[in-house]
């Protein structure tokens, strides 16, 4: 095992990644090729009251493929919060700040607005997360992950504010012509960009404690 702290972290955090990044790239399709190959009975789509060739098809039309994506999302999210916080139990622990740790509880999720996890990193690990070329898409990815966990997907003037003020992409126009905030709306949209998410998780850990120019 190595005895480099930022190394074993690196580690711990790209395993956890990578079994988010199977479920992607590989159980998902299974699971699609799967259902695409049960046909809906004529019983079924009467009881369904709908019609619908096969179960790929219906889970599809009920936006259930979507959910699923929510749940890698959100996984995906929970392995960089997780990766974060070993992070700072090892490095900082390496050099007698055992109570580092501790004092990092609760902060991990924060990227949006993440002044105390920027401070202490810096300070127990002489780290500026905010020089790692993938921080930025870390922090987009933990405001997708608060809209998914905490709102199912419904979208909020939060989030909207949270996009504006880390993309500066203003998401009004477009849900205006979904009729939001008069109807509940569901944003899918950056469940699209889950290959990119993973991608940029690895390389975030990848370069975690090093120096960018590298």
């Amino acid at each position: 095992m190595s005895t480099d702290p930022w190394e074993e972290a690196r580690a711990s955090a790209l395993v956890a990644i990578n079994r988010v990044a199977e479920t992607h790239f590989f159980v998902r399709p299974v699971l699609m090729r799967a259902l695409e190959g049960y046909a809906v009975t004529p019983e079924g789509n009467a009881f369904i009251g709908r019609s619908y060739a096969n179960l790929k098809e219906q889970w599809q039309a009920e936006f259930a493929d979507r959910f699923f994506d929510m749940g890698t999302l959100q996984r995906l999210a929970t392995s960089v919060e997780q990766g974060l916080r070993e992070t700072l139990r090892l490095v900082a622990g390496a050099q007698g700040l055992d109570r580092a740790y501790e004092k990092g509880q609760g902060i991990f999720q924060q990227l949006v607005r993440p002044q105390n996890l920027l401070a202490i990193f810096q300070a127990e690990c002489n780290y500026d997360l905010t020089a790692n070329p993938a921080w930025h898409r870390m922090q987009v990815l933990m405001a997708h992950r608060h809209l998914y966990a905490h709102r199912s997907g419904l979208i909020d003037q939060k989030y909207v504010d949270q996009m504006a003020l880390l993309t500066d992409e203003d998401l009004t126009p477009a849900l205006t012509a979904l009729n939001w905030p008069t109807v509940l709306t569901y944003w899918f949209r950056p469940l699209d960009e889950l290959p990119s998410f993973i991608e940029e998780s690895r390389r975030f850990f990848r370069m975690l404690g090093s120096d960018p120019a590298d």
